[in-house]
């Protein structure tokens, strides 16, 4: 089980290295894709009350096992093949970091105009399609940093690999994961 931010398909390719150099072929090997969606400093409460169990599998086997071993934790499960285990990461991913940079560009407005953000996003956070999470803008270095540097997912065709990335403008400044996804 692969649960860390891996480029789509890179499962696939650890499933084939792993029978390709397997001793016995005689047994049966899967990987399943198990993303985690853990806040900094929060890892256990995040784990035993997550908001979802992610399983990609390319087995209703594996999906099975998986599903029996996360019982006990009582929480929603989606199941989905492997590649669309690993994309549901990115895309939250991003989607979290599209927040954050959108929030933050509205507080470079705000501060612009003579509006204050913290009222701004009070009255967004009641709007339901919004929510109130992440509605908090960065200080304003921080703000300027993300609005010069962030650079949009890029997807490779040919390979299917997917990548963020992130470079903070004229400062070099660089943040992110590994493999460049955003956190």
């Amino acid at each position: 089980m692969v649960k860390s931010t891996v480029p789509v398909g890179t499962n696939d390719h650890v499933e084939q290295f792993i029978k390709d150099f397997l001793v016995r072929k005689e047994l049966h090997i899967e990987v399943a894709s198990n993303p985690e969606f853990l806040a900094q400093g929060s890892a256990v409460h995040d784990t035993l009350h997550a908001a979802r169990i992610i399983i990609g599998t390319e087995s209703k086997e594996a999906e099975a096992l998986l599903r029996e071993i996360y019982e006990p934790f009582q929480l929603p499960i989606v199941a989905m093949n492997r590649r669309s285990a690993e994309m549901t990461k990115y895309a939250c991913n991003d989607f979290l970091a599209l927040k954050i940079s959108y929030m933050n560009d509205i507080a470079n407005l705000c501060e612009k105009i003579g509006a204050n953000i913290e009222d701004v996003a009070k009255g967004m956070s009641y709007d339901a399609r919004i929510g109130a999470n992440f509605l908090k803008s960065r200080n304003r270095i921080w703000r300027k940093l993300l609005s010069e540097g962030y650079k949009s997912t890029e997807i490779s065709g040919t390979e299917g690999r997917i990548s963020s990335a992130y470079s903070g403008g004229s400062s070099g400044c660089q943040c992110g994961s590994e493999n460049g996804a955003l956190l």
